[in-house]
């Protein structure tokens, strides 16, 4: 079963192989032109070679990225201590926890003779 990458790039290769066709377009015939004439200006037309344009230079995401950036603002370590000062209290608390529960099992341990 193909990725949803690989179904992805599936698709995307068969979008770019469809023509969008356009409708042709018949002009009438202007004012004061006969109808031979107005058919010799279309089969002229219709010989006329467009040639596509030519394909814009690709960007790469890293070079848009980089032109968006703005500069970053270095904060000090002073200004993230008080924005994170409960974290030392969880890490004390999570501590308590882990060696309570150490103690418990050495005690099992010994008191049930395992081992």
């Amino acid at each position: 079963m193909p990725s949803s990458r690989q179904l992805a790039q599936r698709y995307a290769a068969a979008s770019r192989k469809k023509k969008r066709v356009t409708p042709r377009r018949v002009s009438a015939p202007a004012p004061g032109e006969s109808p031979a004439e107005a058919a010799a200006v279309e089969a002229a037309e219709e010989r006329t070679v467009i040639t596509p344009a030519p394909p814009e230079p690709r960007v790469s995401a890293a070079t848009v990225r980089s032109q968006r950036a703005r500069p970053v603002v270095r904060r000090t370590f002073a200004d993230y201590r008080e924005e994170y000062r409960y974290v030392a209290r969880d890490l004390r608390r999570v501590a308590l926890v882990a060696g309570g529960l150490l103690v418990v099992l050495l005690v099992l341990h010994f008191a049930l003779g395992i081992g």
